[in-house]
């Protein structure tokens, strides 16, 4: 299946809880903002929120600095 992932076309080889996902690309939950399909969702949501195909994820990371 195929989903687009920070704009880039990726292949999946099956439905994906969006937490397992983001484990297997290296994210970590700290001070991460993840949009799925145009909706923004907290770190709480992400194990129930299951990637289909077709899905859009985007993943923002904050840093800070001076």
């Amino acid at each position: 299946m195929n989903i687009v992932f920070n704009g880039r076309q990726e292949g999946l080889t099956e439905e994906t809880p969006l937490a397992e996902l983001l484990c297997a690309k290296g994210y970590k939950s700290e001070l991460l903002v993840v949009q799925h399909n145009g909706q923004i969702h907290r770190p709480g949501e992400w194990q129930a929120l299951i990637i289909k195909p077709g899905d859009q994820v985007d993943v923002l990371r904050f840093v800070g600095g001076g």
